[in-house]
């Protein structure tokens, strides 16, 4: 009995790195470091990097969106 299948995709789609959004085939140990980013950026925001309103809105935002500045980056984080 397989757990998995070969080549299908596997993680948190709000923790996955663009990569394995295109080819689950083709990830390596980037796509760990992109998670572990995702959840340190949860950590000391208190959100995820990206909220968005649908699954589909989700996948374009880890494909698309490019990466924030740190002074952004710290000015979003800020205790409201």
């Amino acid at each position: 009995m397989a757990l998995t299948h070969s080549g299908s995709m596997m993680g948190t789609p709000l923790y996955m790195a663009p990569e394995q959004w295109r080819d689950a085939r083709k990830v390596d140990h980037r796509a760990d470091v992109y998670s572990l980013g995702c959840v340190i950026y949860e950590m000391v925001c208190g959100r995820l990097p990206f909220t968005p309103s649908s699954f589909g809105d989700l996948v374009a935002a880890h494909m698309t969106q490019r990466r924030r500045s740190r002074a952004a980056t710290s000015r979003a984080c800020r205790p409201s």
